[in-house]
């Protein structure tokens, strides 16, 4: 009898052994996302993007164990607000997602560890500005002014609500970020 609790003990401790790397997984490889204000300028347009990272595993223990960060799959949507004003210039407009890494563009992409996926929220080129929408085909134009985006980035049932504050100039050169983080917002 004490042999065969013995063994059955000793199988426990293997099992038990051999699903820590499983436990891990899932609680520690979920996706991660970090965001960041980035620009964009090319020779004919500058773009304010969010670039949306999905940060892989960092510590060499959980990679010696092979876990691996999670694809997520993220949607956004933004407002745009006057400063000073507090005018609601748009509401709800869904984000065109871009992922340069697998070529995919739409309103629902895939963050690859390790890898970027950008939002634009506003384009210029020759000095007018518009609001890039994710459903429209048409630019909305944008003018000259101080606004804030309220941005909602979306991954499974998770919601990160974030904001920064911008400027649109007259210029290309004079429409840019306020800062390079973003604020959270609950």
């Amino acid at each position: 009898m004490e042999v065969a609790g013995l063994v059955v003990g000793v199988i426990a401790l293997v099992l038990g052994i051999m699903a820590i790397p499983t436990i891990l997984q899932m609680l520690l490889g979920r996706p991660k996302l970090t965001f960041e204000a980035d620009e964009f300028t090319g020779s004919e347009a500058k773009i304010l993007i969010v670039a949306i990272k999905n940060q892989p595993i960092k510590n060499w223990f959980l990679r010696l164990i092979r876990v691996e960060r999670e694809i997520g799959d993220v949607t956004a949507f933004f407002d745009i607000v006057e400063q000073g004003t507090k005018r609601i210039i748009v509401r709800a407009i869904f984000g065109k997602l871009n992922c340069a890494v697998t070529r995919e563009e739409g309103l629902l992409v895939r963050a690859r560890p390790g890898f970027t996926v950008g939002l634009p929220i506003i384009g210029t080129k020759d000095g007018a500005a518009s609001i890039v929408d994710g459903r429209a085909e048409d630019l909305r134009p944008i003018s000259e002014g101080h606004y804030t985006a309220i941005i909602s980035i979306i991954r499974g049932e998770q919601t990160y609500k974030i904001m920064q504050a911008f400027r649109v100039g007259a210029a290309d050169h004079l429409t840019n970020w306020y800062g390079r983080d973003f604020i959270k917002t609950p």
